[in-house]
């Protein structure tokens, strides 16, 4: 009985502190494979066009990852059907952990970023060269 109390308190403090949010949304998309190289689709359904945001990429790697540096390409699609297209380098933060535990590495990417038209908005993000180890890619926006 008291385990079932104890698990009640943390389904109730995890509730609460997911209510309060942290100003931090995220979108993701698997890899699919063992080596990424071609493009992935994070669909981002936007309800705010008034607040600028932070705008980071993120990705979820392996623990064997090595990588230090990437050159990704970004295309972005509106609701409106806008299509833009840039390439960006991506340079990742040596490890500073032993663990076999999944690093997550945000980059920062825009800020300032308000999306003006609701609706979804579509970022294919594509590396420039065959990467293996990245299991996931997505974006952040943050507050």
């Amino acid at each position: 009985m008291e385990h079932l109390k104890h698990s009640w308190l943390w389904l109730v403090v995890s509730l609460l502190l997911t209510a309060c949010g942290s100003g931090r949304e995220a979108y993701v998309a698997d890899v699919v494979g063992n080596c990424w190289q071609e493009g992935v689709v994070v669909r981002v359904p936007n309800h705010d066009t008034l607040t600028e945001r932070e705008l980071k990429l993120f990705l979820r790697l392996d623990p064997d990852f090595r990588e230090d540096s990437l050159t990704v390409r970004i295309e972005t699609l509106t609701p409106d059907s806008l299509r833009t297209e840039e390439l960006h380098h991506l340079v990742f933060t040596p490890p500073r952990r032993i663990s076999s535990l999944h690093a997550v590495e945000e980059i920062s990417y825009r800020r300032g970023v308000q999306l003006p038209i609701a609706g979804n908005y579509y970022f294919i993000i594509t590396p420039l060269r065959p990467v293996h180890r990245v299991e996931a890619v997505g974006v952040l926006f943050k507050e």
